[in-house]
């Protein structure tokens, strides 16, 4: 893969977990060579952003494409030297004190997937985070290229949200899905049977949208209607899709399920 500057330089996902239900979040780092990520789950830290309903204790976990645990963290404990990798990245800061979980991790070439969950089994709102911490993230031969984000989804804020910055000069072709019903070959049998999937831009401007992947309607300036899946030409910024349900009942909520979406690097 050519070494050019388009990238996605973070991938995230935002999600309202009930009790001990895990919110899961794959990531692929390609190339040849390790890259240094850092890896967060942010709970008290969304109290900043207005979220009072936050996960009071979230608990990280990497996990290898095998499924080994490779390593974990409940508390990122305010050392300098995470710090530091924050404001390399860009991430917003959090409090020494705080319970967020936070780690730094180096990783050669392959699958990994990051598990949060709320071990008290309290639940409640978790943003989970993976950064691209290398020296050159702009200019390393290595770099991020899938997002997969499993979790549960309601109506209203319990929609299921990923976000991704695209680092370079010039556009960068995203390829897009919410999948519900595919789950089914997976033997998830409570997944969302219709999902709406929308994109935002940094902006908070919505730029494509799709309800049914066979069925492309144009919503916004980068989005290229197309035979398959919802696809965007996203400018090089900031941006969020957002997962949630279709005609769901006014009045009462929608019961939670499982559901999948991702953000998928085009080169």
């Amino acid at each position: 893969m050519a070494a050019t500057s388009d990238r996605l330089l973070n991938l995230s996902s935002r999600g309202q977990l009930p009790s001990s239900q895990v919110l899961i979040a794959g990531f692929v780092v390609s190339g040849t060579s390790s890259k240094t990520l850092l890896l967060r789950a942010v709970g008290p830290g969304l109290a900043n952003f207005g979220v009072s309903s936050y996960m009071a204790n979230p608990e990280l976990q990497l996990i290898s494409s095998s499924g080994a645990l490779m390593s974990q963290n409940s508390g990122w404990g305010g050392s300098s030297s995470l710090s530091a990798v924050f404001a390399q990245v860009g991430a917003f800061a959090l409090l020494p004190t705080s319970k967020d979980a936070a780690m730094v991790a180096t990783l050669a070439p392959g699958s990994y997937t990051v598990h949060v969950f709320d071990p008290t089994a309290t639940g409640g709102v978790v943003l989970a985070e993976i950064y691209d911490a290398s020296s050159n993230p702009l200019t390393d031969s290595q770099r991020l290229v899938n997002l997969s984000t499993r979790g549960m989804v309601s109506q209203g804020q319990g929609a299921l949200i990923g976000g991704f910055v695209i680092g370079g000069a010039t556009n960068k072709s995203v390829l897009i899905r919410g999948v519900g019903p595919g789950l089914a070959a997976f033997n998830v049998t409570d997944s969302i049977p219709d999902p709406v999937l929308r994109v935002y831009d940094a902006n908070d401007n919505l730029v494509a949208q799709n309800t049914a992947w066979a069925i492309q309607s144009v919503a916004g300036p980068y989005q290229t209607s197309t035979s398959a899946w919802a696809r965007s030409t996203s400018s090089p910024d900031g941006g969020t899709y957002q997962s949630s349900l279709l005609n769901g009942g006014a009045g009462s909520p929608a019961p939670l399920k499982r559901f999948a979406s991702g953000a998928f690097l085009q080169a």
